[in-house]
């Protein structure tokens, strides 16, 4: 009588804990295989179907007009820049989340490419057709997320990571809840999410590699793909290349024209292998620290090392390397007062 007494505790407390969804259960993989689909490509090899991708680049590159070319390869059911059939339906969506005030640049250029406006849908935010999206608020990423379920499009475009959400993108604590979010909405709902942003400057600091994401290691961690631009000076043509690539080998770099002799964007097989600078972790702190200096201004060094080894796993040794090498880095004062900040430049 006290063993079934005891059962029926125990199964009263696993159904309140139930109700509460509080209750942590051992499911075998072979029960979860039913409701998992097979990993599918919207554009083969380059961008998977359900997960997030990075579109990612210095400024000026070309990062959106890259984005809006794969819109009306979808949109017109057209080929993707390295000649791939798109192989999709005749009424796909796309949603573009424009966070940079830019609908009029937008509109100008959707104009140009003679891309199908009446299937690119664009965020009203509680009745304001331009008003401004914040993915760090859970009530944006509740009407997101109700858009995505009404739409139903094949890819939603965030433009850009950076001016969509208000976190921090240095802090893992602050932009893990936003990236989080977005892996959920690919997966949940079987859309693509790429999201448009930016390398670290290599202007700023010549050491520093310029395929490293921009701000903590969760951005590029939350990405299945990461598709780079390299632009050189001068020059009208870039690189596209993979970056990371989780689920295919990488694939060919290829050459993007911008403002070419016929159309505002064109595509070409990459005729020249560019040498790769090789990444060393000093050079990812450098550049880490150099951003951090840059967004939150001058800090003491104990908190630097704190951010470093919390969000990045950078120890102490290499932040000091890292500040070394960066050379743009000083201190100012010294013992309890003293702080790091960017040396001053004349860009007279």
């Amino acid at each position: 009588m006290r063993e079934m007494a005891a059962e029926s505790q125990d199964e009263a407390e696993r159904r309140k804990l139930i109700e509460k969804r509080e209750l942590w259960e051992a499911i075998p993989m072979s029960e979860l295989e039913k409701e998992l689909r097979n990993i599918s490509w919207l554009w083969p090899k380059w961008i998977p179907q359900g997960f997030v991708t990075s579109i990612c680049a210095p400024g000026e590159s070309g990062k959106s007009l890259l984005t809006l070319s794969l819109a009306k390869t979808i949109l017109t059911n057209g080929n993707w820049p390295d000649g791939q059939s798109a192989g999709l339906g005749s009424a796909e969506k796309v949603i573009w989340v424009e966070a940079e005030a830019g609908q009029v640049m937008l509109k100008e250029r959707v104009k140009e490419l003679q891309i199908p406006s009446d299937r690119l849908f664009l965020p009203a935010i509680k009745g304001d057709k331009f008003g401004q999206p914040d993915l760090s608020l859970i009530s944006h990423q509740r009407g997101l997320w109700r858009m995505v379920e009404a739409v139903q499009p094949v890819m939603v475009v965030i433009d850009s990571l950076g001016q969509a959400q208000t976190r921090s993108e240095h802090q893992k604590k602050e932009i893990q809840q936003v990236m989080t979010f977005l892996q959920h909405l690919a997966r949940d709902n079987n859309t693509t999410v790429p999201i448009i942003h930016h390398f670290n400057k290599p202007q700023q600091f010549q050491v520093a590699s310029v395929w490293r994401v921009r701000g903590s290691t969760i951005i590029a961690n939350a990405c299945k793909s990461i598709i780079g631009i390299e632009r050189k000076a001068q020059s009208r043509t870039r690189k596209v290349y993979h970056t990371k690539s989780n689920l295919s080998v990488y694939q060919p770099p290829f050459a993007m024209t911008i403002g070419g002799s016929k159309h505002l964007i064109e595509f070409a097989p990459w005729t020249e292998e560019l040498e790769e600078e090789p990444e060393t972790d000093t050079g990812r702190c450098a550049a880490w620290l150099q951003d951090c200096l840059a967004e939150h201004g001058p800090q003491r060094p104990k908190t630097i090392i704190e951010w470093a080894e919390e969000n990045e796993g950078f120890s102490r040794a290499t932040v000091y390397r890292a500040k070394d090498l960066a050379q743009n880095i000083v201190s100012d004062g010294a013992g309890p007062s003293c702080h790091w900040k960017l040396r001053q430049t004349d860009d007279s």
